[in-house]
């Protein structure tokens, strides 16, 4: 977590308009403590494109992003990629349901190479 703390300050990355954050080729869920002050952090607030794809989000993650979708909803792109063995049924299909606009734009920049 001490690691993230600076970046999640965004004092050093004013520029910074997309965050794409992943594990270890996609093997090591996203620490939920990192995902809480990420949710809570002045860096969410500049940020127009989150990707969360990498990141083998798990059904604890999942359920913060959905608990936090009012503070994801200035996003313009939103990209959650979830554990499929991991996350119910529901519980996938709520942020997908939740997020549809943001991951539909998602997929554009990702398809213009962005």
């Amino acid at each position: 977590m001490s690691a993230v703390a600076p970046l999640l300050k965004a004092t050093a990355l004013p520029a910074l308009r997309v965050l794409r954050l992943s594990g270890s080729g996609g093997e090591v869920h996203l620490q939920v403590p990192i995902l809480k002050a990420l949710l809570d952090s002045r860096l969410l607030l500049q940020l127009h494109g989150l990707s969360l794809k990498m990141s083998a989000l798990d059904e604890e993650g999942a359920r913060v992003v959905l608990e936090n979708a009012a503070k994801l909803s200035h996003l313009k792109a939103l990209s959650i990629e979830d554990d499929c063995e991991v996350i119910g049924a529901g519980v996938r299909e709520a942020l997908e349901k939740t997020f549809a606009a943001q991951m539909k734009a998602f997929a554009k920049l990702e398809a213009a190479g962005e």
